[in-house]
């Protein structure tokens, strides 16, 4: 069962892509959000400083006027010159109408009493006349006195926008470091978060392709009820449940080639046995007649006879090897251990198969000596194997040599049979011993064979405690290695 809880690595692929994208999406907007507001604010507070910045500047235009005010006054009074009465009437006239645009926010925010301009511009203005002493006389100390309260009161307001400007500077500055360290924090957490969530989806993918790939490996070594448990909803949790159906599949099929293997084991081993005792009969009888013990026969009749015997002696071996296979199969394969002589065995294999070669004019070439150590093996079964390997380098050798080389090492004898016949690739070498597998090459060249003498020829190295070894090249040749030990080393077993 698919666990129904929601996990991250439980879902498709497709979910975990979708969730993460919206997870940085999340961020992303989180952060430009923050850069947002943080631009907003900076806007706002500029907006403050330049309306600060130029109250500043209207100020001490203001306070520029009242300082030519001022002068113009006084060298009106010492020089009665009108050029500075004109001055000052304009510079007034024009502090009055700076007054009238900026009086009601400008400068009220500044408590600057609007009475003291009022006062200024209206009352002691129009009474400066030209010659009127008293006027001026009186004009002037007035004016001196709004002069220096005004004065003090722009200054004020100047000294107030100064802190205000500062205190909006200091408030952007840390405005900008709060919101940079929310950025860094937001990030170090987004890199924290989105570590996590790429070790997550490294992991829903990277370990059920491992168990995979191992469960796979498994599989390929024979060890069919490998399974994988189905941990999640995605799509690697759907190639393990397909992998799993893959080898139910796969183990019931191998079950049941298996019982019929075993089925067909019986059956030949059944029809061996059963040929066996008939076959013998036939091949004494045969002997008989061919010898004259049963009467004069002509020489037609003895050419059928020998055929007929030829054909049963093949059957024969062909039973024999079934048999052979049986009892390889069951555990129940003899050797009669004694001391033998391989060199010995290998002159009986070769003289055997001599006539063969001669036939198709194939060049058997041998290169041992006569003083090889003796080893401990089943004489019986080291002539079966070299027979077989001998004749299989001659059928399949349509022209050129067989060479037989014995070697003797620290440990045993190396044999080496090396011909120059047709060859295998790497595939056909690696079925080599199967039961009744034969090479499509073989096949074509239409001789006989039951492909069980190679995994004879095995098994009975192998219960010596040897090895045999093949090399093949198509077109070139073939060269089969067998190696023998001095000491039968299953003999403890």
């Amino acid at each position: 069962m698919l666990p129904k809880r929601f996990r991250y690595a439980d879902q498709p692929l497709l979910v975990q892509v979708l969730f993460t994208g919206i997870v940085v999406s999340g961020f992303v907007f989180a952060q430009l959000g923050l850069l947002s507001w943080q631009a907003y604010r900076e806007t706002q507070m500029r907006s403050s400083l330049q309306i600060i910045l130029d109250k500043n500047i209207e100020l001490n235009r203001l306070s520029t006027k009242f300082y030519h005010l001022n002068d113009q006054l006084e060298q009106y009074v010492e020089s009665q010159n009108l050029k500075y009465y004109r001055d000052f009437i304009e510079t007034a006239e024009s502090i009055k109408e700076f007054w009238k645009s900026k009086s009601p926010v400008f400068l009220k925010e500044f408590s600057i009493p609007k009475e003291q301009i009022d006062f200024y511009v209206s009352k002691y203005l129009k009474p400066i006349k030209f010659g009127n002493k008293k006027n001026i006389s009186e004009s002037r100390q007035q004016l001196k006195f709004i002069f220096n309260q005004t004065l003090t009161s722009i200054n004020q307001a100047l000294l107030e926008l100064e802190n205000q400007r500062e205190q909006l500077n200091g408030e952007l500055f840390h405005h900008s470091d709060g919101i940079f360290s929310i950025l860094i924090w937001m990030n170090l957490c987004f890199l924290i978060f989105f570590s996590f969530i790429l070790i997550k989806f490294y992991r829903s993918i990277m370990n059920p392709l491992s168990d995979l790939s191992a469960a796979m490996r498994n599989y390929q070594e024979g060890k069919l009820k490998t399974r994988l448990p189905v941990l999640n909803q995605s799509e690697i949790g759907f190639l393990a449940f397909r992998f799993n159906e893959m080898a139910e599949r796969t183990e019931s099929m191998v079950n049941e080639l298996k019982k019929l293997d075993v089925l067909k084991t019986e059956f030949l081993s059944a029809v061996s046995h059963e040929l066996r005792t008939p076959l013998t009969s036939i091949m004494g009888y045969i002997k008989l007649l061919v010898n004259g013990d049963a009467g004069p026969i002509n020489e037609d009749q003895k050419n059928f006879l020998e055929i007929i015997e030829a054909s049963s002696l093949r059957l024969n071996h062909l039973v024999d090897d079934l048999l052979d296979v049986d009892r390889i199969e069951s555990g129940k394969i003899s050797l009669h251990i004694e001391s033998t002589d391989v060199v010995s065995v290998l002159r009986e294999s070769i003289k055997s198969v001599t006539l063969l070669a001669e036939r198709k004019k194939i060049i058997l070439e041998s290169d041992f000596s006569d003083q090889i150590r003796k080893c401990e093996a089943d004489r019986m079964r080291l002539l079966q194997v070299f027979t077989n390997l001998l004749s299989n380098a001659i059928k399949y050798t349509e022209k050129g040599s067989v060479r037989i080389k014995v070697q003797e090492n620290v440990d045993g004898i190396n044999v080496e049979i090396e011909d120059t016949g047709m060859g295998m690739n790497e595939e056909e070498q690696k079925n080599l011993f199967r039961k009744f597998f034969r090479t499509p090459s073989a096949i074509e060249t239409h001789e006989g064979g039951t492909g069980l003498g190679l995994v004879i020829v095995k098994a009975i190295v192998d219960a010596h405690g040897g090895k045999i070894t093949i090399q093949s090249k198509k077109s070139v040749g073939t060269r089969v290695e067998t190696f023998i030990p001095f000491i039968y080393k299953l003999k403890s077993e």
